[in-house]
């Protein structure tokens, strides 16, 4: 009986984490499409971001698996939503390809 209590906190402790970073993701997202409601240019927003993360010492590229473990996405992710088509092209340029 008591590994059956385990079992269940355990997968309720994986389903709440998994679910409250996976909201935390989308509201950065949310954030995202805030600053372009300001009217800031998104490759000036994807400047920014780049730099912050290098600021901060925060790793730019996850693999998909660690990136679920974070709360945050990652800034390539985060850029390829905000560049949209143009994104390919940022890295390149950036030379963070």
């Amino acid at each position: 009986m008591g590994l059956y209590i385990l079992l269940v906190w355990v997968l309720l402790f994986i389903f709440t984490t998994f679910i409250s970073q996976y909201i935390n993701r989308s509201q950065e997202r949310k954030a995202d499409e805030y600053v372009f409601s300001l009217g800031i240019d998104k490759f000036v927003y994807a400047d920014a971001l780049i730099k912050l993360y290098s600021l901060n010492n925060t790793v730019i590229k996850f693999n998909k698996f660690d990136e679920k473990l974070q709360t945050h996405p990652s800034a390539l992710r985060r850029i390829k939503f905000v560049l949209g088509d143009d994104f390919h092209d940022f890295i390149e340029d950036r030379g963070l390809s």
